[in-house]
């Protein structure tokens, strides 16, 4: 996990984003052979409402089963990145650092299907005011106050690969997003 400490990233809708005060820019040379990308696997899938109201034993039985596809579904995509020779793959585990790294030009996308609205509201606005992207898992224009899966990118580029890796395997209905 890339260190954090004296840094602080500010943004405002219209006026850019910052890095201690100095102007940030997302990567503007970003490619698929170049990248340093972040996959996060998120803790906890999520039951829709109907799983939620059968019993215990097999609302457990449930959210293992699911817990299993979703990370059979991530480790796939991890693969697949391999496979497309992406040369940086990680999982830093915190999305807030994630979407300041894009911001600041030093991670190139990444994917969460999971997140919480606390840990992209202010990431999403950094990275589209430092010039990024910023999706939900599906390609679809992100809002928080529906659906909290995130794609970003330095570009189209980084974006679309993520939210076509999203769409073969799968990755939303773990997440209730599908």
């Amino acid at each position: 996990m890339p260190e954090c400490v004296g840094e602080l990233f500010t943004a405002v809708k219209g006026q850019g984003s910052y890095l201690n005060g100095v102007r940030v820019h997302v990567n503007p040379q970003a490619t698929l052979r170049t990248a340093l990308v972040v996959v996060n696997l998120p803790p906890v899938v999520r039951l829709s409402e109907q799983e939620k109201k059968k019993p215990l034993y097999v609302r457990d039985e449930i959210r293992a089963a699911k817990q299993e596809a979703a990370i059979d579904a991530i480790l796939n995509i991890r693969g697949r990145m391999s496979r497309d020779h992406l040369p940086g793959v990680r999982a830093y585990g915190s999305c807030a650092v994630t979407l300041s790294q894009i911001a600041a030009g030093r991670v190139d996308g990444y994917m969460d299907p999971a997140s919480m609205a606390w840990d992209v509201c202010a990431g999403a606005l950094l990275i589209t005011e430092a010039g990024g992207v910023v999706t939900n898992l599906y390609g679809m224009p992100f809002d928080m106050t529906r659906d909290t899966s995130i794609v970003a990118g330095a570009n189209e580029v980084m974006v679309d690969y993520f939210t076509q890796l999203s769409k073969e395997h799968s990755v939303g209905k773990y997440w209730l997003i599908e």
